[in-house]
């Protein structure tokens, strides 16, 4: 008989127990959670990833006109206008660098300066790298901002005075605020969470110096105020005593020393410690010293160093032991001409002899200021090793004692020693046949070498009898011996006059004539100029 169907209550008579075991669809709810939740991540990295590209657009926008701007801070007149015109143009040019682009679904694509802040010195960065500029220890002289113009209320100075102080400027680049696309949605969820962001990047940059392969020598501002600071205002042709016995090491206006050097000066030419006289002597020997370059901040060392002399003399074709007269390295000038003779065969400068007193037939040495012979010199500051200056009455007695004529050529322009200097080695033809360089020496001298086999520079545009030294300010910035991180204000060019030791009572001191700043561009190639971002 078949199976007799039981009632529908009794075949379905409990379905919680069958639906609370059912499990298919598990699976498919875990995705849809992680999906939903990597949506939201992936959302969320694209809004913070937007931002950032923003940042470093506007960063590199702000980096770029801060660097143009820093470019027009030479300290000349109208120093910070060419700067804001090169960062953001004006009404008759447009700026360096064209307008800030950033990629935006704001439909705000463009980056602009907001603000340029002009300053004359800087503080140390920050251990906050968040930390916005100005600094605390920032000197702020104006703020640039656009149709507002110049305000120096902040150090009283006016535009002008400020254009030569100027050295690093401040620029802000305009706040640039950006719409998130998935945090409002996580908003709805947790408010507290923001829904857009702004970037304002800013950057600080300056004006720097370097001047390269050049020997490591400084001197204190011969013009610095009595109270300490002041500009440098060379006199070209003004003779300065850089150098006496003692003098070195008290760093006083005026005083001329060294640089610390490293221990790669010199290339593989030097042996000893950076600080040993033989080390000291072998540099400033060398036609390259290869020193590291001179920056705006140096760091001084004792100048009372008795081989000073020795490296600076091989110029004047001068070679004191252990230097040699025959090595390539250390060439003398094209002209030498010192007015003494050498004792002997021994080129040394203890063996330099005075010609006879009354003697006409021999050099006479390129002459000192006259002020020096009647103890009253004064120069600009009221010390009496600065001189006032040579005369052209000066030039023509040299010029009658060493040539035998009456009056300087028609075709002599200069009004320096170091012109003169520099005629005697160009004009090799000269005809009276008592010249310097193109004589016959019947006269001591005829300018040329005699003792060193190696090929005597001739070089007008970096001269070895030239030199080119940092200027500081040595009672502002308390120098004294061994003082780093000192302040150069300028680079200047001195002439080497006469041999340094050549007289025994003065054994130490070093006679220049102040040849003018180094100035950047020059075809020498020692002095460059660049900007240079630090922040």
């Amino acid at each position: 008989m078949g199976r007799k169907a039981g009632p529908a209550s009794s075949r379905i008579s409990n379905p919680a127990p069958l639906f609370a075991s059912q499990e298919d669809g598990a699976a498919t709810i875990f995705v849809v959670v992680m999906f939903t939740l990597m949506v939201a991540f992936t959302g969320m990295v694209i809004d913070v990833g937007r931002i950032l590209n923003i940042h470093s657009q506007a960063s590199s926008y702000v980096d770029r006109v801060a660097l143009a701007a820093a470019a027009e801070l030479d300290a000349e007149s109208g120093a910070m206008q060419r700067s804001v015109r090169a960062g953001v143009g004006d009404a008759a040019d447009g700026p360096i660098i064209p307008q800030g682009f950033r990629f935006s679904l704001s439909g705000d694509n463009a980056v602009n300066v907001s603000r340029m802040v002009f300053m004359s010195a800087i503080a140390d960065d920050p251990a906050d790298p968040y930390a916005r500029s100005p600094l605390a220890g920032d000197t702020v002289l104006c703020e640039w901002t656009s149709g507002a113009g110049f305000d120096c209320g902040a150090s009283g100075l006016t535009v002008a005075e400020a254009d030569l102080e100027a050295a690093f400027v401040l620029v802000d680049a305009t706040t640039e605020t950006e719409n998130y696309i998935m945090f409002p949605i996580a908003a709805a969820l947790s408010p507290g969470l923001a829904t857009d962001a702004s970037v304002a990047p800013q950057a600080v940059a300056g004006f720097n110096q370097e001047v390269c392969n050049a020997p490591p020598l400084a001197i204190c501002n011969p013009y610095e105020n009595p109270g300490g600071g002041g500009d440098f205002t060379p006199v070209v042709g003004q003779q300065i005593l850089l150098k006496t016995k003692g003098s070195g090491a008290s760093w006083a206006p005026g005083n001329f020393g060294l640089l610390q050097m490293q221990s790669d000066a010199g290339g593989n030419l030097c042996n000893g410690a950076p600080g040993s006289a033989a080390f000291i002597r072998c540099v400033l020997s060398l036609q390259n010293p290869n020193t590291r370059c001179i920056s705006t901040r140096v760091s001084t060392a004792p100048g009372e160093k008795n081989t000073i002399h020795n490296g600076l003399n091989v110029r004047f074709d001068i070679y004191d032991p252990p230097l040699s007269r025959n090595d390539p390295n250390t060439p003398p000038s094209a002209n030498v001409a010192k007015g003494k003779y050498f004792n002997g065969n021994q080129c040394q400068t203890n063996k330099l002899q005075e010609h006879p007193e009354g003697d006409a037939a021999h050099t006479e040495a390129l002459p000192r200021d006259p002020c020096f012979a009647t103890d009253t010199c004064a120069g600009a500051s009221g010390d009496p090793r600065f001189g006032d200056g040579i005369s052209s009455a000066e030039l023509t007695a040299y010029w009658q004692a060493n040539h035998g004529q009456a009056t300087l050529p028609l075709d002599f322009n200069g009004t320096t020693r170091y012109d003169l200097y520099r005629y005697e080695i160009d004009k090799p033809d000269m005809t009276d046949k008592s010249g310097i360089t193109g004589g016959n020496g019947d006269k001591g001298e005829n300018g040329a070498p005699t003792c060193s086999a190696a090929t005597p520079v001739n070089n007008p545009i970096r001269d070895r009898r030239v030199l080119i030294v940092a200027v500081m300010n040595c009672i502002e910035h308390g120098v004294a011996g061994n003082s780093p991180d000192v302040p150069v204000i300028d680079f200047m060019e001195v002439f080497l006059t006469e041999p340094i030791g050549a007289e025994a009572s003065n054994e130490d001191d070093i006679w220049g004539e102040v040849q003018g700043v180094v100035n950047p561009g020059a075809d020498d190639g020692v002095l460059h100029e660049f900007p240079v971002l630090y922040r």
